[in-house]
């Protein structure tokens, strides 16, 4: 899979945006099935770049970067 798309797990968890060579990569979100988001930049199938955690009322929790799936500065 390359291009733009959603991606469904048995969860109800869904991934929805770019994807190369079947991973997510580019700009896009993980909806979690309690509606918790995380949105921002992927590379190979990790968060790697700018990114926020919304709530699932849509309000942001966390804005900042990461690298390797892990925050490494928070925005203030």
């Amino acid at each position: 899979i390359s291009g733009k798309g959603t991606y469904t797990w048995p969860d109800g968890s869904r991934y929805e945006g770019a994807f190369k060579n079947h991973q997510r990569h580019g700009k896009g979100s993980q909806i979690a099935a309690d509606g918790t988001k995380w949105s921002g930049k992927w590379k190979a199938n990790t968060k790697n770049g700018k990114g926020k955690i919304f709530n699932s009322n849509g309000t942001v929790v966390k804005e900042g970067k990461w690298e390797l799936d892990e925050m490494v500065s928070e925005k203030e």
